[in-house]
């Protein structure tokens, strides 16, 4: 198996991966397909706290609204919401475009 980073085309990093790990990693993945699978409705307890209900993706799936809220509206508010982290920094301009 061949990583190649896009910033660094001439850097890429080898694995050993073979039809062995292959088939071992397809069996594991599909177990906890099936673990998760046979959890039911009641295996996915709710959180008490619901008003981080509000700015979940997945609220739907829990019949706790249809569409999550925007997280930086709720910034002082001083509602229930999940911790956001200051030292996540992206810079768009650094990724570098690749030619198809």
């Amino acid at each position: 198996m061949v990583y190649w980073f896009a910033s660094f085309p001439a850097r890429s990093e080898r694995f050993t991966y073979d039809a062995a790990q292959y088939e071992a990693d397809g069996a594991y993945l599909a177990s906890l397909i099936e673990e998760i699978k046979g959890l039911g409705d009641d295996g996915w307890p709710l959180t008490d706290r619901e008003g981080r209900c509000r700015y979940c993706p997945y609220r739907s799936l829990c019949q706790r609204g249809i569409r999550a809220g925007a997280l930086d509206e709720a910034e002082g508010t001083g509602e229930d919401v999940p911790e956001l982290s200051d030292d996540f920094d992206f810079d768009f301009e650094q990724v570098a475009e690749i030619a198809y």
